[in-house]
């Protein structure tokens, strides 16, 4: 095998510790990578302190001693299930935002599917400016690179695609907890936030050049690591006891390449019905306060064909809600 880098090297330990039974042997990985044992050695000790639990034994080789809580892409990837959403995954200590990375990269033309992951960020946010609290090891963070044949005025299926993946992926994840949607870009869970979906887009004329469509859960967060953020909630809140990262993350990615493909199929009207069916929106009674400065109410009757709400006025008059923010009353 070739000579690969240290990054490499460790990928592939990571894949032959994740794909075995027992231990792997440290001869056999030194043989198949084309380097000493020594070297073997310390990609694992390097693997160690990223918070992998590795266990050596002697004459047998290396295991995994626990399923990892770390979203390395060899982690995020092994038993991935999507065929466009995941086929390259960015894996970050540490970012202002994972979106701001996955801009970057799909400035340099990074191929569509890119996903772009951290375990913290120090400047995460959501939509309208509001910060997004996200301590290191906690959540998951993570962005997605498209290049949508779309028009503009109908971006807002992306969010909606991003919104059923994740409402599905913690459904999967928390059994037994109810998570609903609320346009346009909440995941709740009891009338609290669990998640949210920021799409930005970068167009030209009237086509879409490329859009980052970022999420974040918040997974195993204490209530103390969302103190001062009202109305929010995480799984381990939710469930008493914390779920794994990376089945969350894989789950929400192949829900998320499933729903994708549907769109780029032109089958829009099978995202709505998913949305539709797991929405708290829809039959209640909202306030819409538009990005222009408007507020109005009405009742919310459902999905236009570009993905906007439909409110029925107390006049009889239907209206689209086209952004801006939409509370429930």
């Amino acid at each position: 095998m070739s000579a690969r880098s240290a990054e490499e090297r460790g990928a592939y330990i990571v894949e032959r510790l994740l794909g075995s039974q027992g231990h792997v042997s440290g001869e056999d990985l030194a043989e198949r990578l084309g380097v000493s044992r020594t070297a073997v050695w310390n990609c694992v000790s390097g693997l160690k302190r990223l918070g992998l639990q590795i266990e050596s034994q002697p004459h047998l080789g290396y295991r995994l001693a626990a399923e990892p809580d770390i979203l390395l892409p060899a982690v995020v990837r092994h038993g991935l299930a999507a065929a466009v959403i995941g086929r390259r995954v960015v894996h970050l200590e540490s970012a202002s935002s994972t979106s701001d990375e996955a801009e970057r990269l799909a400035r340099e033309g990074e191929a569509e599917g890119t996903v772009v992951i951290a375990e913290g960020q120090t400047a995460g946010r959501g939509r309208m400016g509001r910060a997004w609290r996200s301590p290191r090891g906690k959540g998951i963070y993570l962005s997605i690179i498209l290049r949508p044949a779309l028009v503009p005025s109908r971006a807002s299926f992306l969010t909606l695609c991003g919104a059923v993946a994740a409402q599905r992926a913690i459904s999967a994840c928390a059994p037994g907890v109810r998570a609903s949607l609320k346009w346009p870009n909440d995941v709740m869970i009891g009338g609290r936030k669990v998640c949210g979906i920021l799409t930005e887009l970068t167009t030209e004329a009237d086509r879409i050049n490329h859009a980052v469509v970022g999420v974040g859960i918040n997974a195993n967060h204490a209530a103390s690591h969302l103190h001062g953020v009202p109305g929010a909630t995480s799984l381990r809140i939710e469930t008493g006891s914390a779920v794994s990262r990376p089945a969350l993350a894989r789950g929400f990615l192949e829900a998320f390449d499933e729903n994708y493909s549907l769109l780029a199929a032109g089958r829009r009207a099978e995202i709505v019905e998913r949305w539709l069916a797991a929405s708290e929106t829809v039959g209640r009674r909202v306030r819409v306060a538009s990005f222009q400065g408007e507020c109005w109410e009405g009742v919310a009757t459902g999905l236009d064909d570009d993905g906007c709400l439909l409110v029925r006025l107390d006049t009889g008059m239907t209206r689209r809600a086209t952004g801006g923010d939409v509370a429930l009353l």
